[in-house]
């Protein structure tokens, strides 16, 4: 908790809601600062874990996709296919 507020890029957040719940009871400081751990948590979870195997992933994407002047478009067409390239009638 020392970490999350006075160190922490979101100390401002948590100081107003800490701010907020000490106007009711003692139970809403309690779960604001159960709550801002658990948010501190999943910012840190998502910064150090879930982005760099999101980022490897897509590297690995990218690598193994064929070279096309546009990567979004089948087989490196340079228009999406009418319809009646795709069989119906249009």
């Amino acid at each position: 908790m020392l970490r999350l507020g006075l160190v922490s890029r979101n100390r401002r957040h948590f100081w107003s809601l800490l701010a907020l719940a000490s106007h009711s009871t003692g139970k809403a400081v309690a779960w604001a600062i159960s709550q801002a751990i658990k948010g501190e948590h999943l910012i840190r979870f998502t910064n150090e874990e879930l982005l760099p195997r999101l980022r490897a992933a897509i590297a690995e994407v990218d690598a193994a996709a064929p070279a096309s002047p546009n990567r979004w478009l089948p087989s490196g067409e340079g228009r999406w296919p009418s319809f009646r390239m795709c069989g119906r009638k249009g």
